[in-house]
């Protein structure tokens, strides 16, 4: 009696079993097993990694606060965080899944409730007043171009 080898590789179709790993609706421990490393545990690990790179550093700022504030910085400040917010824009509003919108606004929320309260200060807080304006534009921009 021949056994079928295992399939081993994520095609489209494996020739080895002739199964499919349809991306929409994943069957079988192969197709099931990537589609949730791949999809769920990496999204995770993703937007984890992407909240906490702007949460430790203005949570840091928030702690010690920049005794000089320097005016010429902050132009560049500016215009770094508008092209941030156009990666931002990149990913919320035109991936087919939500994820990235959702994420988006998650860290609006988050920044606007670290830069509200210091408003007044905001050159004080540099990074504050960066990650804010970033997540600002790119989620407004985002959210406008979703409901378009």
């Amino acid at each position: 009696m021949v056994r079928a080898r295992a399939c081993t590789s994520w095609r489209p179709t494996c020739s080895a079993r002739r199964a499919t790993c349809d991306a929409d609706h994943p069957v079988g421990d192969l197709c099931g097993g990537l589609f949730v490393n791949d999809f769920y545990t990496g999204n995770i690990l993703f937007f984890a990694g992407a909240a906490l790179i702007t949460a430790v550093p203005v949570i840091a700022e928030r702690l010690n606060t920049s005794p000089d504030p320097r005016r010429p910085g902050m132009v560049s400040l500016l215009v770094n965080a508008v092209v941030f917010a156009f990666t931002v824009v990149a990913y919320a509003a035109f991936d087919t899944v939500l994820v990235g919108l959702i994420f988006a606004l998650v860290m609006l929320a988050f920044t606007s409730a670290m830069w509200l309260p210091i408003r007044t200060r905001a050159l004080r807080y540099p990074v504050t007043t960066y990650s804010f304006i970033t997540y600002a534009l790119g989620a407004v921009v985002s959210l406008t171009i979703r409901l378009l």
